[in-house]
C-alpha cells in the first residue's frame, strides 16, 4: 500500500490540496480567494462579518477573523460545517489544472498533516480525524466517476444543452431544473439534478 499523501503548507508539497492554497473560484455569486475564506465565512452567513472574512487580505486573517467569538456563529454551524467545506471544496477543484493533481493520487489516502487540528487534520503521531483529507478524497471519488461513468453522462450533457422545442421534445420541469442548476453552479463542476 502507498504511503499516504501528507499536505499542510507550502514547503510541504502537494500545497494545491491545502485550504490555504491560492485558487480562488466563484460560489453564492460571489468569488472567494481560497477555501479557508470561504469556509470562515459560512459561519457567519448572512451577516456583514462575512463579507469582512471573504475580503480578508490572507486566508491566515480570514481563519484568525472566522475563529473570533466577537460574533455569533450561525446556529446550525456544528451541523453543517462539513457540506460548507464539501461544497467549497468542489467548487475549488472543478478547476480542470487542479482536478487533475487530484485525480493523479490515484487511491493514495490524502491527509492534512496540521499539528493542531484533531478535527480536520491527522497529524504524524496519528491522532486527528483527518476530515479535511477524508472530503478531498470524497471529491477525488466524484470526479472520477465523473469522468469514467457512462451512466448519466449523456443524460446531464443533454439537460445542459437545453430542451429543444416543447412540441417536439416534450421538455420536462427536471430539464428545465437542470439547466438553472447548471447555470447557477457551473462555477462548482456540477449539476446535482442529473
Amino acid at each position: 500500500m502507498a504511503e499516504p499523501l501528507r499536505y499542510f503548507g507550502p514547503a510541504q508539497g502537494h500545497f494545491a490540496f491545502s485550504n490555504f492554497s491560492p485558487h480562488g473560484f466563484v460560489l453564492d455569486g460571489r468569488y472567494w480567494p481560497t477555501v479557508e475564506h470561504y469556509f470562515q465565512a459560512q459561519k457567519f452567513s448572512g451577516s456583514a462579518y462575512q463579507e469582512t472574512i471573504r475580503t480578508a487580505a490572507t486566508p491566515a486573517a480570514a481563519k484568525a477573523l472566522g475563529q473570533s467569538r466577537a460574533f455569533p456563529l450561525r446556529a446550525d454551524w456544528e451541523q453543517v460545517k462539513e457540506q460548507v467545506m464539501l461544497r467549497a471544496l468542489r467548487a475549488k477543484f472543478a478547476d480542470p489544472r487542479l482536478r487533475s493533481q487530484l485525480l493523479a493520487t490515484g487511491e493514495r489516502e490524502l491527509v492534512e498533516d496540521a499539528e493542531d487540528d484533531p478535527y480536520w487534520a491527522r497529524s504524524r503521531s496519528g491522532h486527528g480525524l483527518n476530515r479535511a483529507g477524508e472530503l478531498l478524497m470524497q471529491v477525488r471519488a466524484e470526479l472520477r466517476a465523473r469522468e469514467a461513468g457512462p451512466t448519466g453522462s449523456a443524460e446531464h450533457a443533454a439537460r445542459a444543452a437545453g430542451p429543444a422545442p416543447a412540441a417536439a421534445s416534450g421538455a420536462t420541469d427536471a430539464t428545465a431544473a437542470c439547466r438553472r442548476e447548471t447555470l447557477t453552479e457551473a462555477s462548482a463542476g456540477r449539476c446535482t439534478s442529473c
